[in-house]
């Protein structure tokens, strides 16, 4: 891979894997520390590498997939989602949330499909 060019898709792939098992530990500790800015954060990111997936950490369907579902389970409760439709529900609306600010501003989300 050279270094500010395109990726090959086993190094995207690679380079992925790698960002969500950071993210993951990264959301894992700022929630053990208390601090749920950073960790909701994290965990958001996370969710926005990984939005279809919904296995245990480092499951085959989603290799590095490293969510904290005790780190989900508080923000569905601060969010008053209790109880959740689903483990992601209050990270999914944060970033609807983000999301729909950015589209305010110009900023289509490339990865949904359009209407």
């Amino acid at each position: 891979m050279q270094q500010f060019g395109p990726f090959r898709e086993d190094s995207l792939r690679l380079a992925q894997n790698r960002l969500k098992e950071l993210l993951g530990l990264l959301a894992t500790h700022n929630y053990r520390e208390d601090d749920m800015v950073n960790a909701t954060i994290y965990a958001m990111a996370l969710r926005q590498l990984s939005p279809g997936s919904y296995s245990a950490p480092g499951g085959p369907s989603d290799p590095g997939n490293s969510h904290n579902h005790a780190l989900h389970s508080k923000l569905n409760k601060l969010f008053g989602m209790e109880p959740p439709s689903y483990v992601f529900q209050a990270c999914d609306s944060l970033l609807k949330m983000l999301k729909d600010e950015l589209a305010r501003h110009g900023m289509a989300d490339s990865s949904s499909p359009s209407s």
